[in-house]
């Protein structure tokens, strides 16, 4: 029986790896045609695998909360981890006009687009961070638990992440964290969402409020698919403080989303602000 369960989920593992590809095949020969994209910093339809939003009004929503919750700063020195197809990058190119911007991403093909896009902007970067993922990069040749970042200590003074813990196990996340850490100067600040489990939140689930269920446990995390456990990945709030704290990150706020159906969220994922030590 343990054997015919895991060959059904390494098929729908499969499946998920179709699902996400075959868009990106199909799509592929218009991107000529959307060649004057580049210009306005949208990306060809092929390489953009955020979800149904909308690209452009995303990345200004999330620029807002940058501003009202970080404290945005011309001058600040932004790492970008998991920057996928520029969507925070580009609201970000109107105001780093003294500061840098570091973008962080697995997709090699989103790396590529991206640095060819932008290189009117001599202060922003991509760099490919060639990390396995069993949807977004299965052959890749690191692990997101032993990778380093490829920037000096204390280099950043704020960092992003968006919809990337959301999709890493236990090991991962507390090495990006003490990675993070490093790379963050002294009282620099980090935007990181979650899924994050709470009273509150395990409430609304039970009320049926929301469409994820974060049913299955390994570990200290919760999935809502067993067979493909990065699709998404929940955390017990305990351990998002516990994870931060081990890696000398301190959490300043934690802001509810409206993903679990409880009122008055802000974004669609939790987002916690985190603050880098003093020394």
């Amino acid at each position: 029986m343990r054997g015919l369960i895991g060959t059904r989920n390494l098929k729908r593992a499969a499946a998920d790896r179709l699902r996400f590809l075959i868009p990106k095949v199909l799509l592929r020969p218009l991107t000529a045609t959307h060649a004057r994209l580049s210009s306005r910093l949208l990306p060809p339809p092929h390489l953009h695998s955020v979800g149904p939003s909308d690209f452009a009004t995303v990345g200004e929503n999330y620029l807002r909360l940058f501003v009202s919750l970080c404290g945005l700063r011309a001058d600040d020195r932004v790492l970008d981890i998991g920057a996928g197809t520029g969507r925070m990058a580009r609201p970000l190119t109107r105001v780093l006009t003294s500061g840098t911007y570091q973008g962080l991403e697995i997709d090699e093909e989103s790396v590529y687009w991206c640095s060819r896009a932008y290189r009117r902007f001599p202060n922003f970067a991509f760099h490919h961070a060639d990390i396995r993922n069993r949807v977004y990069n299965p052959a890749g040749r690191v692990s997101a638990a032993d990778y380093r970042f490829p920037f000096p200590d204390r280099s950043a003074t704020f960092v992003i992440l968006t919809s990337v813990f959301t999709h890493m196990l236990t090991a991962e996340v507390e090495n990006y964290l003490r990675e993070i850490a490093r790379v963050l100067t002294p009282g620099g600040r980090v935007f990181a969402t979650f899924f994050v489990l709470n009273d509150a939140s395990r409430e609304a689930i039970r009320r049926g409020a929301s469409d994820l269920r974060f049913e299955h446990r390994v570990g200290q995390t919760w999935h809502e698919r067993p067979h493909a456990l990065e699709s998404a990945v929940a955390y017990d709030e305990s351990d998002v403080m516990r994870m931060c704290e081990a890696a000398g990150l301190c959490v300043s706020s934690l802001h509810h989303g409206a993903w679990s159906g409880r009122p008055g969220g802000f974004d669609w994922q939790d987002v916690a602000i985190l603050r880098g030590g003093s020394s």
